[in-house]
């Protein structure tokens, strides 16, 4: 039942599949994803469906969904929904390095908020002194998180995404543009589009004492590349990029693992491999 759908966001708990789409609102799969149905006892009234997406926290049965600016909850992995649990627009939502759900919402004094959810779901602490120099309908903006460490970024920023490592608020400029961000230990690793949009790049900022190291692990304009303490990727690109669909060169998300960094693009996900310490360009 997904055939139209355009998929925005997925999350999997044995069995039970939920996804977000674009238009459609959620939908739920209990049979390993041979059939789904609609899932959108959260929508009360007239709250929109448009841009949808679930992300499942380390608790397991816990599911999140934020559409409209509003977040919702469900403790049966969206089987029934509770919500909005937040009073504040919702502009990104997020899960940190240890599964906790964390989400970024406009600020009553401005700028953004970025919070985590306690362990039973019902309440919400800040992380990190409000952002300034953001606003929601300044466009779209992305959040990671890993620990204390926090950034945000703002589509098509040329100033770079904020950063906040526990000394207060700092810009990134090294990655400006970046429309997608992940931590890996000390490293931010950020999305970007280049020659309109049809070249995708990952950056990878490592931050030091009193220095930052910037290089580029991923270009899926120039498959395979290998970079000695970057990433690795054996894969043809003629075989896996399709030529002149500039679709396939765009990328969506990315997303740490482990050891490694996922990156969703137009032509599917990649794995990529990552060294102890990004080598500069």
């Amino acid at each position: 039942g997904l055939e139209s759908e355009e998929l925005l966001g997925v999350s999997v708990q044995g069995e039970v599949i939920v996804v977000g789409t674009r238009l459609g609102g959620a939908f739920r799969s209990t049979d390993a994803g041979r059939s789904f149905v609609p899932a959108n006892g959260w929508r009360s009234g007239n709250e929109p469906s448009v841009g949808c997406r679930v992300a499942g926290d380390a608790r397991g049965e816990r599911l999140w969904l934020w559409a409209g600016g509003a977040l919702y909850r469900s403790d049966d992995f969206g089987a029934r929904w509770a919500g909005p649990v937040l009073p504040a627009p919702v502009v990104d939502a997020n899960l940190d390095e240890s599964g906790a759900f964390v989400v970024a919402c406009g600020s009553l004094g401005g700028g953004i908020d970025v919070l985590r959810a306690s362990d039973d779901g019902r309440g919400f602490r800040a992380i990190v002194p409000a952002a300034p120099g953001l606003t929601r309908d300044g466009g779209p903006i992305a959040v990671a998180v890993a620990g204390s460490k926090v950034a945000l970024a703002q589509e098509g920023d040329p100033r770079g995404p904020w950063v906040h490592r526990g000394d207060g608020w700092e810009r990134a400029p090294e990655l400006a543009g970046c429309h997608a961000l992940a931590w890996v230990g000390d490293v931010l690793y950020g999305a970007s589009h280049v020659a309109a949009g049809d070249r995708g790049l990952v950056l990878a900022c490592a931050f030091g004492e009193a220095f930052r190291e910037v290089s580029v692990v991923l270009d899926l304009d120039a498959l395979p590349r290998e970079r000695s303490g970057s990433s690795r990727m054996n894969v043809s690109r003629g075989d896996w990029l399709g030529e002149g669909v500039p679709e396939e060169h765009r990328i969506f998300a990315i997303r740490p693992r482990g050891g490694s960094l996922l990156v969703a693009c137009g032509a599917g996900l990649v794995e990529l491999a990552l060294g102890g310490h990004v080598e500069p360009s």
